[in-house]
């Protein structure tokens, strides 16, 4: 490859173990990564580390990587990025010496390649960590369920008005788009910690429902939901979100959403 400015395929000498060389047949191919909205990660056992990452601007690159962060949670913000050592990791920030939790190999150049993870607790230790791109694509419109003859639950819900159907408007709120219930003042929305919510006005709060859903870019299928606008907070987990015209699953991007519930007469 003597000459060339960039290395190239061919024939490579290969130091061996005893200092002597050897000829191999090298094949390099140019690798541009095309880098997701979002990382969603899971780790067994559960973790705060678990959740949605989503991209940084550009001007938060890390040595011109990018750099995904969690919402804050549980008393820290963890970021997603390729340490100078060549692993991924998930910390504290991007100037911590060590990670939380690191990939293998060493100079993958995006998560997903990883075909190992380690966890840190007194030492590093083998975890079956999941690193999944996402790329969300959003729906028009979302229309809210009850799938349950529970009265008092029926009757709050029917009180606050919540059920129906929410329209997707051009304002956003946590990057992601607003959905106004059609005939109201409600809207469901994204609040910057990682809630989803639907509450008449445009703040970060739990409003009068809202999912814990850990940063999705989309309203999470199989996620109860919790009222709040009764004396103490009511976990419902017969309440549905799904949209109308769209993947609701923002893992899925060429399948179209369908209304598969059980219950044939859910109440609107």
């Amino acid at each position: 490859v003597a000459g060339h400015h960039t290395p190239t395929s061919g024939t490579w000498l290969a130091q061996k173990s005893g200092g002597e060389f050897t000829k191999i047949d090298v094949t390099i191919a140019e690798y541009s990564p095309a880098y997701p909205d979002y990382y969603e990660v899971t780790i067994p056992g559960s973790s705060a580390m678990e959740g949605f990452y989503e991209r940084l601007p550009e001007s938060q690159n890390y040595e011109n990587f990018p750099v995904f962060r969690k919402k804050p949670r549980d008393g820290g913000e963890y970021v997603l990025y390729l340490h100078t050592s060549g692993e991924w990791q998930i910390s504290f920030g991007t100037s911590s010496t060590r990670g939380f939790a690191r990939s293998s190999p060493k100079g993958l150049p995006s998560p997903e390649l990883s075909t190992g993870w380690e966890l840190w607790g007194s030492s590093w230790e083998t975890s079956n960590i999941k690193v999944v791109p996402i790329n969300p694509v959003y729906p028009t419109s979302y229309i809210v369920r009850y799938h349950s003859q529970n009265k008092d639950i029926s009757d709050e819900l029917q009180r606050l008005n919540i059920l129906g159907n929410y329209t997707q408007q051009s304002n956003t709120h946590d990057n992601v788009p607003v959905y106004q219930k059609d005939g109201s003042v409600l809207n469901l929305f994204r609040v910057s910690m990682g809630y989803w919510i639907i509450s008449s006005v445009l703040v970060d709060s739990k409003g009068i429902l809202f999912q814990e859903s850990n940063g999705s870019p989309t309203p999470l299928k199989n996620k109860a939901w919790i009222l709040t606008g009764t004396s103490e907070e009511i976990t419902v987990r017969e309440i549905s979100v799904t949209s109308t015209n769209q993947p609701r699953n923002p893992r899925i991007m060429n399948e179209f959403d369908e209304d598969k519930s059980e219950d044939s007469n859910p109440i609107l």
